[in-house]
């Protein structure tokens, strides 16, 4: 530990709800000034006092604390049914603090803890010390109130004479605004507050610090997020043809699989690392708040491997660690010279090394696929482990997001295989429209309208591009689109029309079908005049 000498701001933590006396300000005063610590101190001490008016406060203190070697509030995210009560110390010695913090822990049930105070932080709620209310300096056992005698204090003097203290007033005026001065009175500034403007907020960024509502909120969010990234990675993976050897493949959609897991992975290490960062708080923060900022997924995993029981097998393993190479070296990999410029391709063919050759595109797929969905799977379990115990949402996951494919043991480990089996149930739907599609009652209402001459030798090329989600397929546009051009050339608002109800109709669910007003159904302003 520092120099134990050192001059601090402590602020110590009390909640008003566990006094009963109404005025619970004067019992706080009366707790901390009843032992002789503070007159032991070798400097004076100015004292600052007031409520947390914030509604963070109600859920957690995590916000308003710095989590170092003297923080002792060890329950952070505990509820609180009332306003926190803050007593802050200037000028006070490390070893006065901590006798009396250790004092209060066993003789006052309403005490919380103590925090340092980091004068430099632009986070606003750790900036909450500056609405607190400089009352008074002690000296020895001296205490001299703000303000002048006639004024009278806000506590109790009788109270603090009974305990050997001597009450006097600096004589100066108590107004909040100092009569418009930038410069404290000399009697209320410490070594470290001299000036007005220091009581000023500063707007400024926040640090990882969030209050447990706050933190639920935003970190649901990117859970989703994570899920989303994670699952395009499979969709765009099985877009290209991968060898075991050699260089020629489509690396664009490699460089976007592994992009978007990475992405995925990183969001999802990042939100375990705060869940576990708030619930065993004090940690190094230093330490934590670089990994946040980092892309080092096998560093990130084994800050959470050491802080819980989660276990990822081999190639788990090995999966972040291609991931982080990825990020590392093949980012900008073709933005400078490099001897290898499909460094995306040799990856995820290192990462198959062991298969066998034949069928090799097919089994590194699976592969990768199970290896992504394992690993997405098993830190989803721990997320949801560490919400039950901090009595958060992070886990809960949108019933229309493709992340329920990822996370859900549900639908398997192999997400390459949970695409194939989608685009299976696709095939199917197809399959029935073209066996039963003349019973469906859009056939009735869209009777009139000629369908576009698509050519047969052409179909399975469309209909791939439609399983497969091959928006960029070039055949199926430019075949629609010359058609339209010759419709338009015909007859413009008729072909207006057509777009207008395919648009309206096509894929609606709004729609409800009636048997008997459908079999009465016209579409008069799309008759086919042939």
């Amino acid at each position: 530990m520092k120099d134990s000498n050192e001059l601090k701001i402590i602020a110590f933590f009390f909640d008003s709800s566990m006094i009963d006396e109404p005025s619970y300000g004067d019992v706080v005063f009366e707790n901390i000034i009843k032992g002789i610590e503070i007159t032991l101190n070798s400097s004076k001490i100015i004292f600052s006092r007031g409520d947390i008016v914030n509604k963070a406060a109600y859920n957690d203190v995590n916000p308003f604390v710095i989590k170092n070697d003297l923080c002792t509030i060890t329950k952070i995210n505990k509820s609180f049914s009332d306003y926190l009560y803050v007593c802050m110390l200037e000028d006070i010695e490390q070893q006065i603090a901590i006798k009396i913090d250790s004092r209060l822990k066993e003789t006052f049930s309403a005490y919380v803890g103590m925090t340092t105070i980091d004068i430099q932080s632009t986070d606003s709620r750790k900036q909450f010390w500056k609405t607190l209310i400089r009352e008074f300096s002690v000296e020895y056992k001296t205490i001299t109130y703000f303000g002048c005698e006639d004024e009278g204090t806000s506590f109790d003097v009788s109270t603090a004479e009974s305990y050997g203290y001597i009450v006097n007033y600096d004589g100066f005026p108590s107004e909040w605004d100092y009569c418009g001065r930038k410069t404290m009175f000399s009697t209320r500034q410490s070594s470290l507050i001299k000036s007005i403007e220091q009581l000023d907020v500063i707007e400024g960024k926040s640090d990882s610090d969030r209050g447990i509502m706050e933190m639920n909120f935003a970190l649901v969010k990117e859970l989703g997020i994570s899920g989303v990234e994670i699952w395009k990675a499979v969709e765009d993976i099985n877009r290209v043809y991968i060898a075991k050897e050699g260089k020629f493949a489509s690396t664009d959609y490699i460089f976007t699989s592994l992009y978007q897991a990475s992405q995925g992975f990183e969001r999802i290490l990042k939100i375990l690392i705060e869940l576990i960062v708030y619930k065993e708080s004090p940690v190094d923060k230093e330490k934590t708040d670089r990994l946040l900022y980092s892309h080092k997924h096998t560093a990130m995993y084994e800050f959470i491997s050491k802080h819980t029981s989660i276990n990822l097998n081999a190639k788990c393993k090995s999966l972040l660690s291609m991931l982080e190479s990825f990020y590392k070296y093949a980012r900008y990999n073709r933005f400078s010279y490099s001897k290898n410029d499909v460094l995306e391709l040799t990856l995820i063919q290192n990462f198959g090394r062991d298969l066998d050759e034949n069928d090799f595109d097919n089994t590194i797929k699976h592969l990768y696929g199970k290896s992504l969905g394992k690993t997405a799977q098993s830190l989803y379990a721990l997320l949801k482990e560490l919400c039950y115990e901090l009595n958060i949402y992070v886990y809960e996951i949108s019933y229309e997001s493709v992340a329920r494919y990822v996370f859900y043991k549900y639908y398997g480990n192999d997400l390459y295989e949970t695409l194939n089996r989608l685009e299976q149930s696709k095939k199917e739907l197809i399959w029935y429209l073209m066996k039963s599609g003349g019973e469906n009652p859009l056939t009735k209402i869209l009777d009139n309208i000629a369908p576009l001459p698509f050519e047969e030798c052409n179909i399975n090329y469309f209909l791939r591009s439609l399983i497969t989600n091959d928006n960029d397929t070039y055949m199926i546009y430019d075949f629609v689109s010359n058609e339209y051009d010759e419709l338009v050339e015909q007859n413009k608002q008729k072909w207006k029309e057509r777009c207008e109800i395919i648009n309206d109709i096509i894929g609606n669910t709004n729609l409800y079908f009636d048997d008997e007003l459908y079999d009465d159904y016209e579409v008069d302003e799309c008759d086919n005049e042939d």
